[in-house]
This record gives C-alpha cells, structure tokens and sequence, in this order.
C-alpha cells in the first residue's frame, strides 16, 4: 500500500513520505518494478530513504556503504537488497574512510572544513581512518543486476556526492536525491550542472526535501 511508505518511513526527514508520488510515477514506467541504489547506507534502517520502499512496494536495489563499522550493523540488518562495502570514486583503488562517525563518517579527503567545524566533533577519534575498496557506481551497478539503471538515487556521502556522480551516468536513474547541506557552495553548483547536464531536471518545488536537493527524468 502507498500509505505504508509513511507510516514505515525511516528517512531522516520523511524523504520517501514526501516524494511518495515521484517514486510511484518512476516505478510505474518501468516494466522491471522499483530499483534504487543508496549512498551512503549506513546501518540500513537509520535514516534509510529506501527501508520503506523495499518493505512496502518490494522495491529491490543496492546498499553501498563505506565505513566498516556501519557495514557490519547494514550485513547484520535483515535489509534483502544487495549490500556492498566500497566507496565510490571513478577508478579502482582503495581510499580513507573515517573509521567511526555513523552518519557523519565519510571519506576524510572530500570534507569541506564547514563540514568539519559543524560536524566533526561527532566523529570519535576523527583522525583513525580504515582503507577500503574503492569502485566506481557504474561498475558497481553492472555487478549487481542494475546495469539498466533504477528508479532512485539516494546519495548522501558527507562531501563526496561529486565523486559519486563523476562515476556514473546520472541520466540511468529517473529520480536523484542527493544532499546539498550549504557546506560547499562551490561544489554543489558543480553537482548541479552535472545533472542537468545529464538530461535531468530539478524536481517540482512540492517536492523540495531538506539539506537535499531532488531532480527527476524529464519524462517524469
């Protein structure tokens, strides 16, 4: 049922709530039913904007989350989509992640020092780093039966959203909702560009979520 998204929403601000209609209208164009990908995953209940779509619809998809402490809690969670421990960069390799932090933890290098002023206190023991796999989301998509795209996008990686996007082909997902908190004005106007210069389109102003900014496939 529809109304279930709402009722089960885990999203930190009710995204899958409040952008329940575009969700819907994405899974209704596809003959594969619904498919998201969502970065960064964290433990895949707290604050997931994809929890309620895979118990509620039987959306499928991809969790993909960096930080190792967070990995194990999203293993151990019951979540039937497939899970990955990687960050995302454009080539493989391997990179830093902050090796606690929950939600604030994140790949140290693409921190803004805003970001860091607010935030890193929440970060214990911030300057312990884990090194782990790094691949590119077309390549992780391509392994794990999405390599026709899906319907949502959820990024949110504490400063790394422009490497994500840089990795992929934003145009093989019909909605994107990806954080733009004001830490980094210079990069989230290049975020922007990158997607419209995908062929997308910024979503309806009904539709605005906060600390995020939402587009859509222009047949949407």
């Amino acid at each position: 049922m529809p109304s279930c998204i709402c009722t089960q929403s885990k999203a930190q601000f009710r995204e899958d709530c409040r952008l329940r209609p575009l969700l819907l209208a994405a899974q209704a164009s596809s003959s594969l039913g619904g498919r998201f990908v969502e970065l960064g995953a964290l433990d895949g209940d707290t604050h997931s904007n994809t929890y309620a779509l895979e118990k509620c619809l039987n959306w499928t998809g991809l969790l993909i989350e960096a930080n190792p402490e967070s990995y194990a809690k999203l293993q151990a969670s019951g979540r039937s989509a497939t899970k990955v421990h990687s960050a995302v960069c454009r080539r493989p390799g391997r990179v830093n992640v902050t090796a606690h932090g929950g939600g604030f933890a994140g790949m140290p290098s693409e921190m803004s020092a805003a970001y860091l002023r607010s935030w890193g206190r929440r970060i214990p023991q911030r300057n312990a780093v884990a090194e782990v796999p790094c691949r590119s989301l077309t390549s992780l998509m391509h392994e794990n039966g999405l390599a026709s795209g899906a319907e949502l996008l959820s990024l949110d990686v504490q400063g790394a959203e422009e490497l994500v996007l840089r990795s992929v082909d934003p145009a093989v997902f019909k909605v994107v909702v990806v954080e733009m908190d004001g830490f980094d004005r210079a990069r989230e106007s290049r975020i922007h560009s990158l997607i419209l210069g995908a062929g997308l389109k910024p979503a309806n102003a009904s539709f605005r979520v906060r600390y995020s900014r939402v587009y859509t496939a222009k047949g949407l």
